[in-house]
């Protein structure tokens, strides 16, 4: 008898749990939302912005400068405010320390900077860039290239030493695809 009222027992349970399962207010959905991410080209952490101009410049020791240095973004409003400093060796003359430039449609923001290497050598003009686009800040610090003496052979040619016999051959490229 223990057995037979313990089955009924189970049964009922079973047929309970199921009725609840198929009430269609008891299985209510939560709606989902799905997140569609934008995949973009990896860019450097940071503020957006790059030298339009070249990173380097040549002077020679104890000529006074002046150069515009132009920078690029791909923001368009907001501002750029640069704080410059210069390396040791290296003085920066009649040119704000702190410059707070408007951003327009241009992307182009141009800063004209005046300098003198005291003696030859390679020196360094940086800039500590912060880009404000009125929803966020971002940073991002370049460095100029002041390279200070007598001019530097862009391009070196390659030369054998003297009784050494050398073969230049040129170079063999293979591009295999995955």
């Amino acid at each position: 008898m223990r057995s037979s009222n313990f089955n009924a027992l189970c049964f009922i349970v079973l047929i309970l749990l199921n009725l609840t399962a198929c009430n269609p207010k008891s299985a209510e959905i939560a709606p989902t939302t799905v997140k569609h991410e934008k995949h973009e080209k990896h860019l450097k952490p940071g503020a957006d912005v790059k030298f339009q101009s070249h990173s380097i410049i040549f002077v020679k020791g104890g000529e006074i400068v002046n150069t515009d240095l132009v920078l690029t973004t791909n923001e368009r409003s907001g501002r750029l405010l640069l704080d410059l400093s210069v390396s040791e060796g290296l003085e920066l003359l009649d040119t704000p320390k702190q410059i707070d430039a408007e951003l327009s449609e241009t992307k182009l923001v141009k800063i004209p900077v005046k300098l003198r290497a005291i003696r030859d050598g390679r020196f360094y003009l940086y800039l500590q860039a912060s880009l404000s686009n009125g929803e966020s800040t971002s940073s991002r610090s370049l460095a100029l290239i002041v390279q200070a003496g007598p001019e530097i052979q862009q391009e070196t040619q390659f030369q054998k030493p003297a009784g050494e016999n050398l073969i230049s051959m040129p170079a063999q490229e293979t591009h295999s695809t995955p």
